[in-house]
């Protein structure tokens, strides 16, 4: 397991930029060292397909580009499918770098079985741009009030090798 830092995406739009808070939050909970990096949703994927960036947590169909499908083609990104929702109704999806399976095998289990509620994302959203609340504020509130849900994910990661 590497001990690098796990690079993810942030962009523009609040709802992505708490996904992506939550992610990383949920990765240091098990004992990732990661690397916030603003970067434009154009230009994500081939990014991720050099290994600049690992993960993209909230990939919104909106952002599916000629990028994309190139990046995809070389098969170094992993599309995981529509993030998966208690009520399944994302139209969002998580990408991630080939290499995460390999350096940190942990990580991309807690990517995997990541879930966050559409109210969730919103409400966070809500209470960033509409009321003008600090995000890490808001991230820690949610952080609390569901640990029961998260610390599910990081117990995948650090179970993977019993998998």
């Amino acid at each position: 397991v590497s001990a690098e830092a796990i690079r993810i995406a942030v962009n523009e739009a609040t709802s992505q930029r708490v996904i992506a808070r939550i992610t990383g939050e949920a990765l240091e909970e098990a004992g990732f060292a990661l690397e916030y990096v603003e970067v434009a949703a154009t230009t994500q994927y081939s990014m991720i397909a050099s290994g600049d960036l690992h993960v993209q947590p909230d990939a919104t169909d909106t952002t599916y580009t000629a990028d994309y499908q190139s990046a995809l083609a070389t098969g170094k990104i992993v599309d995981l499918g529509q993030r998966a929702t208690e009520r399944g109704d994302s139209r969002s999806r998580k990408i991630m770098w080939t290499g995460v399976n390999g350096k940190w095998p942990g990580a991309a289990k807690l990517l995997r079985n990541m879930s966050l509620s559409s109210e969730d994302q919103t409400a966070m959203a809500m209470a960033i741009d509409g009321e003008g609340r600090d995000i890490d504020e808001v991230v820690e509130e949610w952080m609390s009030a569901n640990s029961k849900r998260w610390k599910l994910w990081t117990a995948a990661s650090t179970n993977w090798m019993k998998q």
